[in-house]
């Protein structure tokens, strides 16, 4: 609007001044418009007009929309537990079978074992281990074992300790206070806060 108001301006305050000089010329506004444009050496009319049009014609151009920006990545829903009735054994090896963690990852469900969870990342960059451990993080919400395992096989190296990265990566899906992870070198522990009572059993 400001170019549009300035540009309306400008042409109108040039078109009076080409009137008064070009047209006009011998009332008392006339002269002093010649006047000044004699002293400017400097056709202030056509100026004027030019200018404002040239500011009223942009203002009047359609200005491109801002591009949407792209909607933040919503966390996913929190995954279902483990149904009571039925063989929840079948339903743990189901949902570990129907886990999309992509090449490089394999889970191991060993019920009885301690602990009866593993996951195994096989030669992985730090990236790619961090998308898989925040898919494995929706697993444990379904499963909730008191114990889970991450071992990291020929990984890249990551800039920060693997109990780091794997806690780091699990925050992005676990409540505050659901796991605690321990562990050196490439095996790392977790044991989570609530874990599914059927499991002391199996």
């Amino acid at each position: 609007m400001k170019a549009t108001s300035w540009g309306l301006s400008l042409a109108l305050l040039g078109g009076a001044q080409l009137y008064l000089t070009q047209i006009d010329r011998l009332s008392t506004p006339a002269m002093f418009a010649v006047e000044l444009e004699t002293r400017l050496s400097v056709p202030v009319g056509p100026t004027l007009l030019g200018v404002g049009v040239i500011l009223l014609a942009w203002g009047l151009m359609p200005k491109p929309q801002k591009a949407t920006p792209p909607a933040l990545r919503s966390r996913p829903a929190r995954a279902e537990a483990l149904g009571e009735g039925g063989d929840w054994l079948a339903q743990a090896r189901a949902a570990v079978m129907n886990a999309k963690l992509g090449d490089g990852a394999e889970v191991a469900l060993t019920p009885g074992a301690t602990p009866p969870v593993e996951l195994r990342l096989r030669g992985l960059t730090p990236e790619r281990a961090r998308a898989v451990l925040e898919g494995f993080a929706e697993l444990l919400l379904t499963l909730r074992p008191p114990r889970a395992k991450v071992r990291f096989i020929h990984c890249e190296a990551a800039t920060t300790s693997r109990v780091l990265l794997l806690r780091s990566a699990l925050r992005q899906r676990l409540p505050e206070g659901a796991f605690t992870a321990v562990g050196s070198g490439d095996e790392v522990e977790l044991r989570l806060t609530d874990p599914d009572p059927r499991w002391t059993d199996a």
